[in-house]
């Protein structure tokens, strides 16, 4: 048996579970591009069936860090350059604000700041888990800001950056050293959301954007 060695599940959401530690491979670079993914090894080393197995992969293959051929099986696709996500991001996030921003509810403006209040309550680090979940619930965030356009083509075109996973890949053991500026900045585009200022939420959504850019280059190039 090759690659790496997982650490046994042992609890109830199998699949869940074993998303997590594939997730965390991928992540952190031990599963490299092209890296192929057998299913009966994982399950063997992770002691579980195949079926839950089946299920993480499925989810990691519709997310785009792997990609299912017949008679190979999946393997890690290769990693999205930073800029290209930032690129994609502002395409897509400041014109849904635009076009949309004045048909934001009550409900999705509390969802937004309920999401950014936990993400305030974060202690970040270089481990996997403290990174990963500061990455996770930014998607969210900004996920959220997409669903407001109520069209499912531009959710899916979102989706289909997997930008918490993907952006993941760039800053393994670096950590997030730029969580408070983020909260406010994500605070700015609430708040002017609330108060129904388009233009506003519009400028603060793409200068939060190109500002994380920035700020990425800076801290991890």
């Amino acid at each position: 048996m090759s690659g790496p060695k997982l650490t046994t599940v042992r609890a109830t959401s199998l699949a869940e579970l074993a998303y997590e530690q594939l997730l965390e491979k991928i992540t952190t670079g031990e599963y490299q591009d092209g890296h192929r993914i057998v299913i009966d090894d994982i399950a063997e080393q992770l002691g579980i069936s195949r079926i839950p197995v089946r299920e993480a992969l499925a989810r990691l293959s519709a997310e785009h860090l792997l990609e299912y051929q017949k008679n190979k099986g999946y393997t890690v696709v290769p990693k999205v350059e930073h800029d290209k996500l930032f690129e994609a991001r502002l395409i897509i996030e400041p014109s849904v604000i635009r076009y949309c921003g004045k048909n934001v509810s009550d409900a999705k403006i509390k969802q937004l700041r309920g999401i950014n209040k936990k993400i305030s309550k974060l202690v970040t680090g270089k481990r996997f888990k403290q990174y990963v979940d500061f990455l996770i619930l930014n998607d969210q965030f900004h996920a959220t800001i997409i669903d407001i356009s109520d069209n499912r083509l531009i959710t899916e075109a979102y989706q289909g950056l997997s930008y918490g996973p993907q952006f993941a890949r760039h800053t393994y053991g670096r950590g997030i050293p730029d969580l408070k500026t983020n909260v406010e900045e994500h605070e700015r585009i609430i708040t002017a959301l609330e108060n129904r200022d388009i233009d506003e939420a519009v400028k603060a959504s793409e200068e939060h954007i190109k500002e994380g850019l920035k700020r990425f280059e800076t801290y991890w190039d």
